[in-house]
This record gives structure tokens, C-alpha cells and sequence, in this order.
């Protein structure tokens, strides 16, 4: 079956840009309601420069231990988000 190079195309730039699409959306939702400006952008901009940083690990552990990798990240971001505020607003975290 030959597919059209066209449609090949069209779906890797979806996949591709997806994530950082919905990425952005995220932040801007979470932007919008924050009481402090500079505080998330400067959170935002770590996180993106700790991502790239971290991409590079696949290049240490490989592809298949990246899930991994992923998961442990996934779970310290839970703990720090609910158990451990460093540096946050404490007013705003106990907001409902």
C-alpha cells in the first residue's frame, strides 16, 4: 500500500508538535489565574531548561529506561506539588 508523502508528513508534525501545543495551553490556563506573574514564568522557563536537561539522559540511560526516568519525575512532581512547597506563595496554596 503506498501512502501520500503529504499525509506522512501531516501526522509527524502532528505528533511532534502536539505535546508542545498542549503544553502551552496548560501553562496558559495555569497563567491566568496565578496571583504571581513573574513567579510562574520563571517556574515555566526552569521547567523547560530541567526538561531539555533531562532529555539528554536518554542519551545515558537509553530509550527504554526513559519511561522510567519519566515516571520517577512524574511522581516527585506529585510530591512536591502536594507535600513539599518550596518557594511557593503559601497563601495561594492553601486557597481553595
Amino acid at each position: 500500500m503506498i501512502d501520500p508523502p503529504i499525509a506522512r508528513y501531516v501526522v509527524a508534525a502532528t505528533v511532534t508538535f502536539a505535546p508542545i501545543f498542549l503544553a502551552n495551553l496548560a501553562f496558559t490556563y495555569a497563567f491566568r489565574d496565578t496571583a504571581q506573574a513573574e513567579m510562574s514564568f520563571a517556574s515555566n522557563v526552569l521547567g523547560a531548561v530541567a526538561g531539555g536537561a533531562i532529555e539528554y539522559l536518554a542519551l545515558i540511560t537509553g530509550y527504554r529506561a526513559l519511561l522510567l526516568v519519566a515516571a520517577v519525575i512524574y511522581v516527585l512532581a506529585l510530591l512536591f506539588a502536594t507535600r513539599f512547597r518550596f518557594l511557593a506563595d503559601k497563601q495561594l496554596a492553601s486557597a481553595p
